[in-house]
């Protein structure tokens, strides 16, 4: 049994690659960038904004709950 991933990055890049799109498609229709897309994925960015959530949510077909509650114990990369 595989945990369920506990920071948005790392859900955010999961849900992507099981819809099989591109970052650049997957930027496109949920409406940000793809450089905006890279940071959330990677963890250089963090707290996005709940209708930001709500359109990745759509476009993954995932649980917007779940993002939410995933985003809300998000921190910055360290990297």
């Amino acid at each position: 049994m595989t945990s369920e991933p506990t920071h948005l990055g790392v859900l955010l890049a999961d849900l992507r690659d099981s819809a099989a799109m591109s970052l650049a498609k997957a930027a496109k229709l949920i409406g940000c960038s793809k450089a905006h897309l890279w940071d959330l994925e990677s963890g250089r960015a963090v707290n996005p904004t709940i209708k930001l959530l709500s359109s990745i949510a759509r476009v993954y077909n995932g649980d917007l709950g779940r993002l939410a509650v995933v985003a809300a114990g998000a921190t910055p990369n360290d990297q």
